[in-house]
């Protein structure tokens, strides 16, 4: 079972290495046994493996595959344009999605996704970020309007016509474009969306296998949505990607979502129905005043843990973030609630 906590490169760089190093031994002695990253290259030069391994815990490294603001700098052209036409506004941090259609940013991915685990004594590693934009914690919240589409820029249009064969009227203005593509071709615009995710979460698969071989554990996070939404929206197919990865996180944030923790009930009885892996949910360690979440009390949180562990089709969890796990204090309640459900193998 995977009992994991999640941190973000600007927090743990701030740990000098004794700080560090208490923060995951305590992670460690509260049942974690997996901590996991995903940044470029520069952030695992330091002692962030090596910190993990003395205090017994897997390291799992990744990538934000289609969220970066480096990138967006540099090339305009890879922002997504939504499905009135102007580009996809800008909404809390999600200031840097990153269209999936550019060959070249794609075969950028492949190459680091490699080198990283050619470079560095990982455990496993993650894709995240593996999707069309969307900045899904908002949006799919019940009190919003139902998501619209992304990416209607020139790069995504002309895979899609050059890949299906199907042609967008001219002399018309982008709008009239997207409107017709959604009213004529709305399927093939839906199956065109998850074969760019599929077909390149299989190359950098394919490289890292490469490299670590078949057993080098590979997780995909993912949006913790219905099919209807899932595929249609931001193209991630689980039939299709199932046999590429070795299991999906999906990142079951309730209380971002405005939703009571049984919710999580439906994204996995869903997804147990597209794909045989089992499931490690993504869960909040704790939610901050101010960035829009419900509050997270105790026992709602201790009630949500015991829900994923005793679902049978879960095989452990993962909190975001491991920091909000040891400054609310939660970390000391883990061991205990862990307990019933981990066999020495876990531990």
């Amino acid at each position: 079972m995977l009992i994991g906590a999640m941190d973000l490169p600007h927090v743990w760089q701030d740990w000098d290495r004794t700080q560090l190093q208490q923060h995951m031994d305590t992670l460690a002695q509260a049942g974690i046994n997996t901590f996991l990253v995903e940044s470029d290259a520069d952030v695992y030069d330091g002692p962030i493996i090596d910190s993990a391994h003395q205090a017994g815990l897997r390291f799992f490294g990744g990538l934000n595959c289609y969220y970066n603001p480096a990138a967006i700098q540099q090339r305009p052209d890879l922002y997504p344009i939504d499905q009135t036409g102007v580009h996809y506004p800008v909404r809390g941090w999600y200031d840097a999605g990153v269209i999936p259609t550019d060959d070249a940013y794609n075969a950028g991915l492949v190459k680091l996704a490699s080198s990283l685990v050619s470079t560095y004594p990982m455990d496993g590693f993650l894709l995240n970020f593996i999707r069309w934009p969307l900045f899904w914690e908002y949006e799919l919240r019940p009190d919003t309007p139902a998501p619209g589409q992304t990416s209607f820029d020139a790069h995504s249009l002309n895979r899609f016509q050059s890949q299906t064969g199907i042609t967008l009227p001219t002399d018309t203005t982008l709008r009239q474009q997207i409107d017709w593509l959604l009213t004529h071709h709305a399927q093939s615009w839906t199956h065109f969306k998850c074969d760019v995710i599929t077909s390149t979460v299989r190359q950098i698969v394919d490289a890292i296998r490469a490299v670590r071989g078949a057993e080098f554990p590979i997780g995909l996070a993912n949006v913790p949505a219905l099919p209807d939404v899932l595929e249609p929206i931001l193209g991630q197919r689980l039939a299709d990607l199932s046999p590429l990865v070795d299991f999906f996180l999906p990142m079951t944030y309730h209380a971002i979502l405005h939703r009571p923790y049984t919710w999580i009930e439906s994204i996995l009885d869903s997804m147990r129905h597209s794909t045989p892996h089992k499931l490690v949910p993504f869960v909040l360690s704790a939610t901050q005043a101010g960035d829009g979440s419900a509050p997270l009390p105790d026992d709602e949180w201790q009630a949500m843990l015991r829900l994923i562990l005793s679902d049978a089709d879960t095989q452990g969890l993962v909190f975001f973030t491991a920091s909000d796990l040891l400054s609310s204090g939660r970390s000391r309640q883990l061991k205990q609630i862990l307990a019933p459900y981990l066999t020495a193998d876990d531990r």
